[in-house]
């Protein structure tokens, strides 16, 4: 019994694994990406949701600092990684210190940051 004669080459075939291979590779990232973006009880994933109502800076990881010491009214900002609080300074304005913790957010979490100014 004669085999039968395929017209593929071998560059044929290795270019359709490399083909699958990448495209099955991005479709895991993007459902990677997908589901940390809806878990927002994921251990090492920013939490999905905004400043509290009872907020009274309106923007996320910016606090009044409550020290009665101080002359000058600051604001506060922080940002939570792996259930610890991470101090990033004292601002005069609440909007620097949304815009230092959005800096901080990108360079933690990355894409999947959550922003006080996600158009800038």
């Amino acid at each position: 019994m004669k085999r039968p004669k395929l017209n593929i080459t071998i560059q044929d075939i290795q270019q359709e694994i490399k083909t699958s291979n990448a495209s099955n590779v991005e479709y895991e990232l993007r459902k990677m990406r997908e589901y940390r973006r809806s878990n927002s009880e994921g251990r090492y994933v920013q939490q999905n949701r905004t400043a509290k109502n009872t907020s009274k800076s309106g923007y996320r990881g910016v606090y009044k600092d409550k020290n009665v010491l101080r002359r000058h009214n600051f604001w506060m900002a922080q940002i939570r990684r792996k259930g610890k609080c991470h101090y990033l300074g004292h601002f005069e304005t609440k909007e620097e210190a949304a815009r230092a913790r959005d800096k901080a957010a990108k360079a933690i979490y990355g894409e999947l940051a959550i922003l006080n100014f996600p158009d800038e």
